[in-house]
């Protein structure tokens, strides 16, 4: 083994990437002082690992690190590479040529590189030890080191010894290997003190957990208690809800037909409130008409006095008329009778005028006076014909005044019949509008009492949703209760079934064979997973099994095979198997011990397995105690069968004379597998249970919850 190149780049003077090539036989570097002679022998020393600034002649590490001069800038990386030729396999690499590189960032930050892939200083280190090679080795000597080595004490030169002899590494592995003890040893201590303080917890923790056992217990069953409880006040309950619920629709309907009828009769009562109002106003009119009548009435019987008396007086002036109508109709003949005399005489007096001529002075002057009386008479009679007319007109006055008063009369008459049939049918209306009356009363009164009714029916509907509130906030709390006892249920669910697919407490082969499960045609199981048994005897029987717990339980030689050579193939170690199928048919039934149980009578297994529990247990028993399995071994005949007593605790004595006991700090990992299965599967159904439960709960509580 031998330099065969040193390549620098950056690294104190040589800025520029440098390779230093060493030839076979004695390679010397000469040239000025200054030059870099000792920077090549510093480069060789920190590629190596040197860790001491002083030894590399800087103050600090990052001192190495090309700083710049006027005409170049400083460097950010010193990097340094050796070229090793192991060529004779010093080196226990595989590699004929072996590069050792280390770079330096101005940040701090350093690697290491064994044949350009990172490694660790200790690994450099590590490699180079006993072969005269390192940072601090006698490959690398400097002048002024020699004379450190002459006046150095003999322990430093032995060092040096040690290191050419090559027994530095076996030196430094003791150390490491006597500081790991120490530190095992101090590790130790600390972890009995932890385990001192444990156990006391532990022990502690062992009351707490029989206390929380018997908590539990207690409170399972008062949660039962208190579940059948509450389920019994639950259905109590339902069947009164149900039975306001059949009220309260009763009521309902009620309450709305009465509501309906209650809005009807109001309709009713405000129609006949406003027809009252309208009577009330029509009356009011009529009362004004009928007074005006009464007034008119009174007026026209005045009138009709006054006419009658006109009528009266017009009669007995008519009656006057009529008689002087008469004696001017006599008077009338009389004076037509005189004119006709006188005609008469005149035509007398006319034909005999001659004769008489000479009494025509004489009859003249009678002629003038018969004149005069004929034109008095004349006179008379118009004035009598004006008289007549005068009558005639006055009596066809009265006469139509008569008619005019009679019709008068008359329409007074039908007027006054007219007035008497509307108070008739006034007086009817007064009649029916009290009977309406008194009718609405009635109704408002039968209204009043309907309402009466109606919030009684609201307050009992009410007091029942008062009570399906009730109802429905302990159906809700009974949920709440439910879905926490199904999540606390669902947690152990999925803890137990980490707990069942993991074989941590088992070998590497029987973790790897639970993984690959296609070596057998059913999910493969252990004899503990098979195995059942209370709490109280699972550390007992778990000691009985012994290794036989980790067993898997196979049907046939092929499934075992087909295992055996899947861990063969994998690498995987061991593994032991029970085949059900070498099993005898018939097993001897256990003999029967006074003071003990057997074993057989407490496991919980498929009826597949019992000839599995009657082989690998038949011949243990339980007792109480450690002393008494002794005295049950020694009392025990020798000559017959062998049998096995075991405690509580996991010791036992058998009729061999062994005895197995001592402390037991913890029960085995083992033992909690046994029944684990078992507690599963109940998971499994009380949470299918709880969920039947939990879904029946909610359904009532929507009911509940749409009835309100």
């Amino acid at each position: 083994m031998y330099l065969k190149r040193l390549t620098l780049h950056g690294f104190k003077s040589f800025a520029q990437k440098t390779e230093i090539h060493y030839h076979p036989g004695i390679t010397a570097i000469v040239g000025p002082n200054g030059c870099g002679k000792s920077n090549v022998i510093d480069a060789v020393r920190w590629v190596l690992g040197e860790q001491r600034a002083r030894a590399l002649r800087s103050e600090k590490m990052d001192n190495v690190i090309f700083n710049g001069t006027t005409k170049r800038r400083a460097l950010g990386l010193a990097e340094v590479s050796l070229h090793i030729e192991n060529n004779r396999g010093i080196l226990p690499l595989e590699y004929s040529e072996v590069v050792i590189t280390r770079r330096l960032y101005r940040s701090g930050e350093s690697e290491y590189l064994l044949n350009n892939v990172l490694c660790r200083l200790k690994d450099i280190t590590d490699l180079f030890m006993d072969t005269g090679m390192g940072a601090g080795a006698y490959s690398v000597i400097e002048l002024k080191m020699i004379e450190e080595i002459l006046s150095e004490s003999v322990t430093e030169r032995r060092r040096l010894f040690e290191e050419a002899a090559g027994i530095t590494k076996y030196k430094t592995r003791r150390k490491q290997a006597l500081q790991k003890l120490e530190s095992t040893q101090q590790d130790l201590a600390r972890v009995q003190d932890l385990v001192d303080e444990l156990e006391r917890q532990v022990r502690s923790l062992a009351n707490q957990a029989g206390k929380a056992r018997k908590y539990k217990q207690f409170r399972d069953r008062f949660t039962e208690l208190e579940t059948q409880l509450a389920l019994r006040e639950f259905g109590r309950l339902q069947t009164e809800i149900a039975q306001f619920a059949a009220r309260k629709l009763d009521v309902e309907h009620t309450l709305e037909a009465l509501q309906g009828e209650l809005i009807t009769f109001e309709a009713q009562v405000e129609q006949h409130r406003l027809y009252l109002t309208h009577l009330e106003t029509s009356l009011a009119d009529l009362q004004q008409e009928r007074a005006a009548h009464l007034d008119v009435i009174r007026k026209a019987e005045a009138d009709l006095r006054v006419e009658k008396e006109r009528h009266t007086q017009a009669q007995r002036a008519l009656s006057r008329l009529k008689h002087e109508v008469v004696e001017a109709d006599v008077r009338h003949g009389q004076l037509v009778k005189h004119v006709d005399s006188l005609s008469i005489a005149l035509g007398t007096a006319l034909e005999t005028s001659l004769e008489q001529a000479r009494e025509r002075v004489e009859a003249q002057k009678k002629q003038q006076d018969a004149q005069a009386g004929y034109e008095q008479a004349l006179q008379e009679l118009e004035g009598l014909r004006s008289a007549e007319r005068k009558v005639t007109q006055e009596r066809s006055f009265l006469q139509a005044e008569l008619g005019r008063l009679t019709n008068k009369l008359e329409l007074m008459e039908g007027e006054v019949a007219r007035l008497e049939q509307d108070r008739q049918a006034y007086q009817q209306s007064q009649i029916s509008l009290f009977e309406k009356t008194q009718w609405v009363a009635e109704s408002l009164e039968e209204a009043q009492k309907a309402t009466e009714r109606a919030h009684m029916l609201l307050a009992e509907g009410e007091k029942l949703h008062e009570l399906k509130t009730v109802a429905l906030n302990d159906a809700q709390q009974m949920l709440r209760i439910t879905e926490q006892k199904a999540s606390a249920l669902g947690a152990e669910v999925k803890l137990l079934e980490n707990l069942v697919a993991s074989y941590e407490e088992f070998s590497q082969a029987v973790q790897f064979l639970a993984k690959k499960t296609d070596w057998s045609a059913s999910p493969p199981l252990t004899v503990s997973d098979i195995l059942a048994c209370d709490v109280a005897y699972q550390v007992a029987i778990d000691a009985a099994l012994r290794e036989f717990a980790g067993c898997f339980v196979v049907s046939s030689e092929a499934e075992a095979g087909a295992a055996i050579d899947l861990l063969r193939s994998q690498g995987k170690g061991r593994s032991d198997f029970l085949l059900l199928n070498r099993l005898p048919k018939e097993v001897v039934t256990s003999p029967t011990v006074d003071g003990a149980l057997p074993a057989v009578s407490v496991i919980r297994a498929a009826p597949v397995y019992y000839t599995l529990a009657q082989v690998l247990l038949g011949n243990v028993f339980l007792v109480e105690s450690l002393e008494q399995a002794q005295a049950l071994a020694l009392k025990t005949d020798e000559e017959g069968p062998y049998l096995r007593f075991m405690a509580p605790t996991g010791e036992w004595a058998d009729t061999n004379g062994t005895l197995h006991g001592g402390s037991k700090k913890h029960a085995p990992a083992t033992a909690n597998r046994l029944g684990r299965r078992e507690r599963l599967a109940q998971a499994h159904e009380e949470l299918q249970v709880l969920e039947q439960q939990k879904q029946v709960q909610t359904g009532q509580f929507r009911q509940i919850r749409d009835e309100l």
